[in-house]
């Protein structure tokens, strides 16, 4: 019951923002994000099921699963500061190995 209430209620404000003031509260890169999340989750939850050491899968799981949902962000440059942090802690990398 939450669930439907917390939808209906997100969604009416949605189509308030929209017809009253042609304003989308969501891009392009955010629902491509959201489809990449459910797929990457559906993947995750199978490659779960292979583990044999709880110490071993979870880190290998966290890592995975933080690679997998950090990768498409950064690529569809959702959020630029992100990617501007990225590059700036790259190019100091770089600057400092050499």
């Amino acid at each position: 019951a939450t669930m439907l209430v917390i939808l209906f209620n997100n969604g009416w404000k949605t189509i308030f923002l929209y017809r009253k003031y042609q304003l989308l509260p969501f891009s392009k890169p955010y629902f491509l994000i959201l489809f990449w999340i459910m797929a990457c989750t559906t993947a995750l939850y199978y490659f779960s099921q292979v583990d044999s050491s709880p110490w071993l899968g979870i880190p290998i799981r966290g890592l995975l699963a933080s690679m997998v949902f950090l990768l498409p962000v950064y690529w569809l440059n959702v959020f630029p500061e992100m990617n501007a942090f990225v590059n700036r802690l790259g190019h100091q990398m770089r600057k400092a190995i050499g």
